[in-house]
């Protein structure tokens, strides 16, 4: 692999260590990892190792009997091609590390405060451990089920009135929107969506927050914990376990198309063996990829901004980003939900809104086009479908946004 399709960044000596190690771990406890290294070849770098794609897991992995010693966590997500769910597998000491990891990131983001903690997420890791990490931190807190109708949530908390809410995107935007949440938060943790620049700033704006009042969370219920927004240096930190990579889609996936200067996010997670966390591919677009000090002076990985997930971009002519396509929709519709579909006739933006809202479609297709001046033109030339976009009173809540 070269420069053109992966920023390589120079591995210190612990790194190239900590990387033998967990190769070696990997190969004993996933016996079928031998079998993608070329017979013969010999391994001097982390960049000889082949890609490990969901296509690969799924076969191997996610669907796979395998038994472990000890106690484990067992978190299922998605269905597969297959039909089955995908079992992701911690063991207790993952778990445990996983937990003391966010703990120290939620810990720093709420510095001492005598805060009631609130928490209405999901399904997975994060939302099972929720708990447990404020009781860590020595927070009052509560949740509710995410599948409890919109008035409840507002109900628990209107009646718990925390400070601290550590939600999703999807789920703030109904809060917001709703006519009866009377809460006065004080800080606010995300995870699982897309947050783009002008969503941050008219969530913050709606809550009465500052920009350091906000934190976004990044994970996967594979590797755990994997970074989170630094305000005060705009970008995103990553877990110092982990040793990342931003390698270009053309490097990974045949006929894929670059999406700007966006890279995929690949990831070596040392001390997680319960999961083949060497060279994993998560399909998460980023961009602004390198190091940074951080206040303690230390280097870090960072990048700046996340776009989405490279699966989860539509091809209409060109690729259209995640990221872009929510930028156009809340500069006119704050808060809106949404979601996208790919049909024959191209790309499909289903739309929650009243029916007065409806005359601002038009503005939020030029914005998205002005992002993508290519599909403009390809669209002008006949070469492609214009951009669908519908009102739509069914879509979907309380979940995340493909992403």
């Amino acid at each position: 692999m070269d420069s053109m399709n992966s920023i390589v960044t120079p591995l210190s000596n612990s790194e190239a260590s900590a990387i033998a190690g967990h190769t070696g771990k990997i190969c004993k406890n996933f016996p079928w990892y031998l079998d993608l290294i070329p017979k013969g070849k010999v391994l001097l770098r982390i960049y000889d190792l082949p890609f490990l794609t969901s296509d690969l897991l799924i076969d191997k992995y996610y669907t796979a009997e395998q038994a472990f010693n000890g106690m484990t966590h067992e978190y299922f997500t998605s269905g597969t091609t297959s039909g089955l769910r995908k079992r992701i597998v911690f063991s207790e000491r993952e778990h445990k590390t996983y937990i003391s990891d966010r703990t120290q990131i939620i810990e720093d983001f709420v510095k001492d405060k005598d805060y009631r903690a609130f928490a209405d997420l999901g399904t997975g890791h994060a939302a099972a451990s929720a708990e447990e990490i404020f009781t860590n931190i020595g927070l009052e807190n509560s949740s509710i089920d995410f599948s409890c109708p919109i008035d409840e949530h507002v109900a628990a908390l209107n009646a718990f009135q925390p400070d601290l809410l550590f939600t999703m995107p999807m789920i703030l935007n109904q809060l917001i929107n709703h006519g009866d949440l009377a809460i006065d938060l004080k800080q606010v943790i995300l995870l699982g969506d897309v947050v783009t620049d002008a969503w941050a700033r008219s969530a913050r704006a709606a809550l009465n927050l500052d920009r350091s009042d906000l934190i976004d969370l990044m994970g996967s219920i594979e590797i755990g914990s994997i970074a989170h927004y630094d305000a005060d240096l705009d970008c995103y930190l990553i877990n110092d376990r982990i040793f990342p990579e931003a390698v270009a889609p053309s490097a990974i996936y045949d006929r894929s198309e670059r999406q700007h200067d966006s890279s995929i996010l690949v990831l070596t997670a040392f001390g997680r063996d319960h999961f083949p966390a060497l060279r994993y591919v998560t399909d998460d677009l980023v961009t602004g990829f390198g190091t940074i000090q951080d206040r303690s002076g230390h280097a870090r990985y960072k990048f700046d901004r996340c776009l989405g997930r490279y699966s989860d971009e539509y091809k209409h002519g060109e690729r259209l980003s995640l990221y872009e396509i929510t930028e156009a929709i809340e500069a006119y519709l704050p808060h809106a939900n949404f979601d996208l579909k790919d049909t024959q006739f191209g790309l499909s933006i289903r739309i929650s809104c009243s029916t007065c809202e409806v005359d601002k479609f038009d503005l939020i297709k030029r914005r998205l086009l002005e992002y993508n001046p290519s599909v403009r033109q390809m669209i002008d030339s006949g070469l492609v479908s214009d951009i669908d976009i519908q009102q739509s009173r069914s879509v979907t809540h309380g979940a995340k946004r493909r992403y």
